[in-house]
């Protein structure tokens, strides 16, 4: 087989595989009161740049992010991220475990208190 047969192919059978009833049968409606995902490091990051002050921000980034078009502002953030090293990173991160560890602790300890009120 030539490889313009393989491409014809393989393109026939992605074709075949769009089109089969039981493929759009099969979809899933997503729930909208489902949880969403977590944001990941960079997206928290991102977002305490711009919920932070001028001053805050012209000291981590070196501009205001408020005085420049919105697609400057993802470009000067994800270059700055780029230049960040694995440690700066790993710091928001694990701050972020921790903060979810925290959160789970009070949790089991409120967990905890209520049931022993219950018995008393």
């Amino acid at each position: 087989m030539s490889p313009r047969d393989i491409f014809i192919a393989s393109y026939r059978h992605r074709l075949e595989r769009k089109l089969t009833p039981e493929k759009s049968l099969a979809k899933v409606p997503k729930d909208p009161n489902a949880p969403h995902a977590p944001l990941n490091s960079y997206m928290l990051w991102s977002r305490k740049i711009r919920e932070s002050s001028p001053d805050e921000q012209r000291r981590v980034v070196g501009k205001v992010l408020s005085s420049i078009p919105p697609s400057e502002v993802v470009r000067t953030l994800s270059s700055k991220w780029k230049t960040m090293s694995e440690e700066e990173k790993t710091v928001r991160v694990s701050f972020l475990l921790l903060l979810l560890l925290l959160l789970l602790l009070l949790l089991l300890l409120s967990l905890l208190l209520l049931s022993l009120s219950y018995y008393e």
